[in-house]
């Protein structure tokens, strides 16, 4: 099992789509699940070993307070600060999936979480050097919170982050919090490891709040329910891609547990039917792209052509010139017009 999955791996690291992709997934989610849960046990028989350096980091699940309605957000902030802080070199985030395996032999968290002795205790079974504990207070009609709080081997504990805004705004706030949270773990984020963290993940609550769900149905290894509340993300976030290799790979993982392992054509097939349920239904337009509609004007049919990277034009709308993108044929940079300007854009499918 441990060659496959690195085999696995190392071909999902090298190609995310096409239709040999998600049958690969699928073994890996299933195989990685078996690998973990004996990787658990052997942590759990093992006891608390020697303290880790401090750049290895465990993850809890984040605590709700509030509405429990809203206890999925939780799970996807839980699994969203674990990636967020695995983007920064300087740390090494431990396995979630192992995280909550050996949580869950460990001993329950409790309304206020670990107490000191107990998180010092469980790094050390995890072989991690620090842990970070989440809450959030989650209010739809109020002020919702997000806190971590970090527990050194040495049982020293200190604030990771706090940060504070609508429900609409935890997409954002959760991007907040983990760069603090690096910042207390004592990692300050390139300005590349920054963007990664920054403008990745999903980016509304519905869809987060979908994740989660689909999250905790694939803990449950529930993988043909788990398919369609990842199909509802990535329907009311189409560029979440996390959601969609999870629905690619609990789709495929739904076909060959129950067929063996073997049935890959099937696999393929019901991915597809998956995908396709996933797609926003005909007639939906995405409100990003009437925004941009409303707020713009196509002047593209007054460009003249295209001479050495520069087009002379004049048309109704005052055009008088502009410069085209000559390593992406058909985008065009805002054009220079009379008295306004207009930015000119392609809408993907429009």
């Amino acid at each position: 099992d441990e060659a496959a999955l690195e085999v696995y791996r190392s071909y999902l690291a090298t190609y995310d789509q096409g239709t040999g992709v998600p049958p690969v997934r699928g073994h890996a989610l299933l195989v990685e699940r078996r690998l973990t849960a004996t990787r658990a046990r052997e942590l759990l028989a093992a006891g608390p070993s020697t303290p880790a350096p401090t750049s290895i980091v465990a993850v809890l699940p984040f605590r709700v307070r509030g509405d429990d309605e809203l206890e999925p957000v939780a799970r996807t902030l839980t699994e969203r600060l674990s990636k967020d802080l695995s983007e920064i070199d300087g740390l090494e985030v431990v396995d979630p999936l192992l995280v909550r395996l050996v949580l869950e032999q460990f001993g329950s968290q409790g309304a206020l979480g670990l107490d000191s002795a107990q998180a010092v205790a469980l790094a050390r079974t995890l072989g991690a050097g620090q842990v970070i504990q989440g809450t959030a207070y989650l209010d739809p009609a109020g002020l919702n919170r997000l806190a971590t709080r970090v527990t050194s081997t040495e049982g020293q504990e200190g604030e990771g982050g706090r940060v504070q805004g609508s429900l609409e705004e935890i997409p954002r706030l959760e991007k907040e919090l983990a760069l603090e949270t690096a910042r207390a773990l004592g990692e300050v984020p390139s300005p590349e490891e920054r963007t990664r963290i920054l403008y990745r993940g999903p980016r509304d609550v519905p869809s987060l709040r979908a994740y989660g769900e689909g999250l905790d149905l694939q803990w449950m290894q529930e993988y043909q329910q788990a398919v369609s509340r990842f199909a509802d993300a990535v329907r009311l976030d189409p560029d979440f891609e996390d959601a969609r290799r999870a629905l690619e790979a609990n789709a495929a993982a739904a076909v060959l547990e129950g067929d063996g392992g073997d049935n890959v054509l099937a696999a393929r097939t019901t991915v597809s039917a998956a995908l396709a349920s996933a797609r926003r239904p005909g007639g939906v337009v995405d409100p990003l792209r009437l925004a941009i509609r409303a707020g713009t004007s196509d002047v593209s049919a007054t460009q003249g052509e295209r001479i050495t990277g520069v087009v002379a034009a004049s048309g109704e709308d005052g055009a008088v010139g502009s410069i085209q993108n000559l390593d992406a044929p058909g985008l065009i940079t805002p054009a220079q017009l009379t008295g306004l300007i207009r930015i000119i854009v392609v809408i993907p499918g429009g």
